[in-house]
Parts: structure tokens; C-alpha cells; sequence
């Protein structure tokens, strides 16, 4: 009876070792809120707000929003065009140019409530990188969430990184 107790007590402390901790919530504007697994970096570059956070496992999440509205898009003709196959291939061009060396192997488009989603992976086999994308309107503001996985990792925490997006 010992034993099984000191086994159940060894187990225990090993699941609680191996739990996800809590994920921390982060304001990203006033209308969007996303989970990281521990508190992101904040930095700006050339007009693009980034939050992002690296693990022990090289497996990045960042999240960047631009409001398209400095650009002369208005939310109502997003919003009409959003859902559109050509609007689609579009924000994937604009992807794939950013991300020289990058094959694109899923691209869709999502609804998610009121708002057209577009889901996008990509591999760069010389870096030996997986890239999964989220990206959202919300009126003017794109919000692009990234989580970049090096190929010998497992992807574990991307969907818990996508479905903790909340609009305000």
C-alpha cells in the first residue's frame, strides 16, 4: 500500500512538472486580446506594433496589427471585400513577398463570428522552419498572429495560441 502511494505521489509531481502553466493575457489594443505563454516583448518597426515571445524551444509567437485606415481603407469596404478570393490572394502576396523563401502549403479563408479570418502555413525547408499565421480584421485593423516552430519540434501550442484571440 506504501508503494502505490509513493507511486502515485512520484506520478503526480511528474504531471504537474509537464502542466502548461497558465498563459498570460495580453491587451494588444482596445478591441483585441491574445495569450501567450509567458509575457511578450513590445517593439515597433516602421509603423507595425509586434508582440512576441520566444520559448526554451525556439517556437516563437508574435502578434502585429496595422491599422489600414493611415492607408486610406475605410472598414466598409474591408468588410465587403474580406471574404473574396481575390482580397485573399492579395494578403497572401503580400505574405509571401515579406517571407522570401517560404512555400505557402495551406492558405484558407475562415469565417470567425463577424469577421473573415484567413489561416496561411508555410515551410522554408532551408531553415527547416514551420510557420502557421492567423490573420484577422476587425474594422481597419489587421492582426496577423505567427507562431514559428523549427521542423524537429513537435506544434503543440499553436491552436491554444490562435483560439485565445478575443475581441473586445
Amino acid at each position: 500500500m506504501k508503494k502505490f502511494f509513493v507511486t502515485l505521489f512520484v506520478a503526480l509531481v511528474g504531471l504537474s512538472a509537464f502542466a502548461q502553466t497558465e498563459w498570460v493575457k495580453q491587451d494588444i489594443d482596445k478591441k483585441f486580446t491574445v495569450a501567450f505563454p509567458a509575457k511578450p516583448q513590445q517593439e515597433e518597426m516602421m509603423g507595425v506594433n509586434i508582440f512576441k515571445y520566444k520559448d526554451a524551444d525556439s517556437v516563437s509567437y508574435v502578434v502585429t496589427f496595422t491599422d489600414l485606415g493611415a492607408f486610406g481603407m475605410d472598414s466598409a469596404t474591408i468588410a465587403e471585400q474580406a471574404p473574396t478570393q481575390e482580397f485573399h490572394d492579395m494578403l497572401k502576396g503580400q505574405f509571401e513577398g515579406q517571407l522570401a523563401g517560404f512555400t505557402f502549403t495551406k492558405t484558407e479563408i475562415v469565417p470567425w463570428g463577424n469577421y473573415t479570418t484567413y489561416i496561411f502555413e508555410a515551410e522554408d525547408g532551408e531553415k527547416k522552419n514551420k510557420l502557421f499565421m492567423k490573420a484577422v480584421f476587425v474594422g481597419e485593423i489587421l492582426y496577423v498572429l505567427t507562431s514559428s516552430v523549427p521542423t524537429p519540434v513537435a506544434v503543440t501550442n499553436k491552436d491554444k495560441f490562435f483560439s485565445s484571440v478575443a475581441v473586445k
